[in-house]
C-alpha cells in the first residue's frame, strides 16, 4: 500500500512523494510507482523498472461462516504485482517477500490468535472510516526492543496480518536479512472523537485524497462480502 507523503524535488522536478508501509519512497506516474532515493540531499529517480510478476499466496481466513470454532479457512489466490514497479531482476526477490506465502484475516470480533509477535518487530497501520465518512490512518512501528503490542485492543477491527521480508530488490538483499510483521486494522463507521492512540502514534497525512478513500473503501467491501 502506498500514501502519498509530501511534495519535494526530484531530479529537478516538483513530484507528490509517496511511501510504502516500510518507508520506501516513490513517485507515481500513469499509475505505477517508481522508486527513488536521496543522494547528496536530493531526491533523484532510481532506473526506471517494469515488468510483470505475481505472487501466489494462501489467504487464511478467521471468522468465516462454515469454518469450525478458531480454524482458519484457507483460500488461494493471486496478488498482481503489474502496476508495481520491478526489475525483472529482482522478481524472485519479490516473490519471496511475504514469508511463507500466508496472509491472515480476522473478522471484526474475532481475536487474532496463534500468532507469536515477540522478537519480531511490527509496522501497524490503523485506518479508520469514521462516521463522516472521512479516513483517518495512524501508524506506528513496535520494535523487539521496547514497545510491546497488544492485538486484542484492536479485536474489534477487521485484522489482517502476515510477515514480510526486509528486502524489497536485490540490493536490499544484501544489506538486511530481518523480516518484520505488517497488521492493517481497519473499521468503518466509527466514531472516532474518543479514539485514544499511544502518543507515538502518527497520522498519516494527505489520506483524504479520493484515490485512497476509494483504495480503503474497496478493501472495506472485500472485507464485508467475505465476511457476509
Amino acid at each position: 500500500m502506498y500514501v502519498r507523503s509530501h511534495i519535494d524535488t526530484v531530479s529537478g522536478n516538483r513530484k507528490y512523494i509517496y511511501i510504502d508501509e516500510n518507508n520506501k519512497k516513490y513517485i507515481k506516474d500513469k499509475n505505477k510507482y517508481y522508486p527513488i532515493k536521496k543522494y547528496k540531499g536530493a531526491y533523484t529517480l532510481q532506473k526506471i523498472r517494469g515488468g510483470d510478476a505475481s505472487i501466489e499466496v494462501q489467504l487464511h481466513l478467521y471468522g468465516i461462516k462454515d469454518a469450525d470454532g478458531k480454524e482458519a479457512k484457507p483460500f488461494n489466490t493471486t496478488i498482481d504485482l503489474s502496476n508495481i514497479v520491478l526489475n525483472p531482476d529482482d522478481y524472485d526477490t519479490y516473490k519471496k517477500i511475504i514469508k511463507d506465502n500466508k496472509i491472515s484475516i480476522y473478522n471484526k470480533g474475532f481475536a487474532p490468535i496463534d500468532i507469536d509477535f515477540t522478537s519480531n518487530n511490527i509496522n501497524h497501520f490503523i485506518t479508520i472510516k469514521n462516521i463522516s465518512n472521512k479516513f483517518k490512518v495512524y501508524f506506528k512501528n513496535y520494535t523487539s526492543v521496547g514497545s510491546k503490542f497488544t492485538i486484542e485492543s484492536y479485536s474489534s477491527f477487521y485484522n489482517i496480518i502476515y510477515k514480510r521480508n526486509n528486502r524489497i530488490d536485490t540490493d536490499s538483499e544484501a544489506t538486511s536479512k530481518d523480516t518484520f510483521f505488517v497488521i492493517f486494522s481497519i473499521i468503518e463507521d466509527y466514531d472516532d472523537t474518543d479514539f485514544i492512540l499511544d502518543d507515538n502514534y502518527t497520522e498519516i497525512p494527505y489520506v483524504y485524497n479520493q484515490e485512497y478513500n476509494s483504495l480503503y473503501d474497496t478493501t472495506l467491501d472485500k472485507l464485508k462480502k467475505i465476511y457476509q
